[in-house]
């Protein structure tokens, strides 16, 4: 009984104390006012330079001629308000590049409080507008070097008053190529991938890592040797964002055909039926059909980052130094085994400029990746009912020596079967207008 007394005395000693501590803190200053807010807003805007060159210099595009110079504005990146006593708020910058936080924190009551905040180049996988206090999935996430884990561009340390401003402005040293990749990336789901959900909803969990070299023999800036990897090699996003398009177009085609494995070999034989393994492939080069075919999707998928369907002079930084006009020039190297020329016939069949002559302009790229997604999937007879699936050429299945597998004529097949038949005598003639004459049906 003495035991629960003096307990009880205790409790009500250490509550007298408290209560007296908190008038003390009203006195001095210490209870809720603007400068001790227990929760409020905090806003901005994160915008940067542009470092990245060029690629068409002298055919600027909708890309360059919109976005030069200071003042860039950061797009749907992921935003992170952290406290000291680990409470966090994420969000994203809008389409201008700014952002706005509801925050609430109840020891801000007592005494001020700091909070840091920093801009991750990230782009989360949640409506505009909205927070939470967790971290969101992914879009996609720029990593500096092979390895996995988000890159805080820029951090700040700020004063949490009811109502904050504090804007960022990326161009911390070191930050030059993931930001670049950032920047191509964002455009790219903007331009290409935003143009439908069930196309956006294959394109989640993408990882581009900048600064890191790829582990393949002969391959120069980029490669997508997984489902959801792209590694660059060091400058290759400043200095040639077409790449980084490039690269991204294979994890469409990866991602819109659900394979499980990239269906390129390791020791590049895919490449090889001109007789030469590395390097790999080249614009000019003749290769098999599954590499020609994919290396020009990949390069069409570039040219949709880069320019309008109505374009009518959309060129691409390949074959030579002025570039090559999809639109209006001639491949050196005309045939069903080039990239160049499948690159020249996808684009035919996307486009729709003034004057279009191959009778298709109704067909997005939510129309071409919808024909992808409805290859038939994990078919189970090699060299029989394989082909025209999503795991024809499979590396790692009985039928990985068949070159000349997902290629230009699967395309055309499962057209006829997801899309119709109704346009594949337009499809037979672009393909003849660009060389893609013959290939392997089986």
């Amino acid at each position: 009984m003495k035991t629960t007394i003096r307990s009880f005395i205790g409790k009500m000693s250490r509550m007298s104390k408290l209560v007296m501590a908190t008038a003390t803190l009203a006195a001095v200053g210490g209870a809720p006012s603007d400068s001790h807010a227990v929760n409020g807003t905090l806003s901005g805007c994160v915008t940067t330079t542009e470092v990245r060159t060029n690629p068409s210099p002298n055919n600027p595009g909708r890309l360059w001629t919109s976005q030069v110079g200071d003042g860039m504005p950061i797009r749907r990146a992921l935003i992170r308000l952290r406290f000291f006593f680990g409470a966090e708020f994420f969000t994203s910058t809008n389409n201008a590049g700014c952002y706005t936080i509801n925050w609430n924190d109840p020891l801000s009551l007592f005494f001020p409080v700091n909070a840091e905040l920093g801009v991750i180049l990230a782009s989360p996988d949640m409506p505009l507008g909205t927070q939470q206090t967790s971290s969101p999935n992914r879009l996609f996430t720029i990593h500096n070097g092979p390895l996995f884990g988000d890159f805080v561009a820029e951090t700040r340390n700020v004063a949490m008053n009811a109502n904050t401003t504090q804007n960022v402005t990326v161009a911390g040293a070191g930050t030059s190529e993931p930001r670049a990749a950032y920047m191509t990336t964002q455009e790219f789901y903007a331009r290409v991938v935003n143009q439908s959900t069930a196309f956006l909803n294959t394109m989640k969990n993408v990882h581009v890592h900048v600064n890191s070299t790829p582990a393949a023999p002969g391959v120069a800036g980029g490669i997508a040797p997984t489902t959801s990897d792209v590694f660059l090699t060091g400058g290759t996003a400043t200095a040639s964002a077409f790449t980084v398009a490039h690269e991204l177009g294979h994890i469409v085609a990866w991602r819109s055909l659900g394979v499980v494995t990239v269906p390129f070999r390791a020791d590049f034989l895919d490449f090889a039926c001109d007789g030469v393994v590395v390097p790999a492939h080249g614009w000019d080069s003749l290769e098999c059909q599954k590499a020609a075919w994919n290396e020009g999707f990949a390069h069409f998928v570039g040219a949709a980052w880069m320019w309008a369907r109505n374009a009518q002079n959309p060129v691409i930084p390949q074959d030579e130094a002025n570039g090559f006009d999809l639109e209006n020039e001639l491949c050196d190297t005309p045939n069903v085994g080039n990239e160049c020329s499948h690159a020249k016939a996808l684009w035919d069949i996307y486009d729709n400029p003034a004057g279009d002559d191959d009778g298709i302009a109704n067909r997005s790229m939510a129309s071409i990746t919808q024909v992808l997604r409805g290859y038939t999937d994990f078919c189970i007879v090699p060299f029989v009912s394989d082909n025209r699936c999503s795991n024809e050429g499979d590396p790692l299945g009985a039928n990985s020596f068949d070159f000349n597998a997902l290629n230009h004529l699967d395309f055309r097949g499962n057209w006829a079967t997801v899309l119709g038949a109704t346009q594949i005598p337009q499809i037979n003639a672009i393909y003849t207008q660009n060389a893609v004459i013959g290939g392997d049906p089986s």
